[in-house]
């Protein structure tokens, strides 16, 4: 189990345990000590997954907290659209609990009504039913998804409001747009200095020429050629 636990918290992959190099050190520290095959951690980090997922669930239902949601979706390198789920919830001690309950792959091209449906499986499957609000990127698919579940959980009784204020817009993805439309209006200026960044580094005579006047103070901007 401790291997088990050092392969997760480090991301390894299930292969160290049948690296000629690993199995040589293991072999150095304790001759006696018996190495698995990569089937056999696969199999043993699903059974603590499904372990701790059972705690989870039994600390969710013992607390039957309000939620609020936090979703997310992007594309990996190899062209696959993933998509995590996390809930925030206060338990009755007044603690603060932060918790990944999904990560899956979703449809290629998947509509708003699909991914409400992926989200409401996965609060079914934890039996989370009373939600506060549910945090996503500003885009008109996620309205969609904020719409679908209003109209399945406000008749229930399960929105705080009936569900009028449910759709939390994620304020990093505004502030994130908002860079991106500055750094768009002033790309011009950055291409000039990466280029002229570029032009200093690119041979050791030049960086030590530039170094010469880098101490050196400008009387006027007339100094500076634009």
């Amino acid at each position: 189990m401790d291997l088990t636990e050092l392969i997760i918290w480090r991301e390894l992959p299930f292969s160290l345990v049948e690296d000629p190099k690993f199995r040589k050190f293991i072999g150095g520290l304790c001759p006696k000590f018996k190495l698995v095959t990569r089937s056999t951690v696969r199999s043993d980090c699903v059974k603590l997954f499904e372990a701790q997922k059972h705690l989870l669930k039994e600390f969710i239902q013992i607390q039957k907290p309000r939620v609020c949601l936090t979703t997310d979706t992007w594309t990996s390198s190899n062209e696959l659209p993933f998509m995590a789920i996390t809930v925030h919830f206060i338990d009755i001690e007044w603690r603060l609990h932060k918790k990944s309950i999904s990560f899956c792959i979703i449809p290629i091209r998947a509509i708003g009504e699909n991914l409400a449906d992926i989200i409401v499986s996965c609060l079914l499957d934890w039996n989370i039913e009373i939600m506060c609000t549910i945090t996503m990127d500003n885009c008109s698919t996620n309205n969609v998804v904020a719409r679908s579940f209003i109209d399945q959980y406000e008749p229930r009784g399960l929105l705080l409001l009936n569900g009028r204020h449910l759709q939390v817009l994620c304020w990093a993805h505004i502030i994130n747009l908002v860079v991106q439309d500055g750094l768009d209006e002033i790309k011009e200026s950055i291409f000039k200095v990466e280029s002229a960044v570029k032009y200093v580094k690119s041979s050791p005579r030049r960086k030590m020429e530039f170094l010469q006047y880098d101490h050196e103070p400008y009387s006027s901007k007339q100094d500076v050629s634009v």
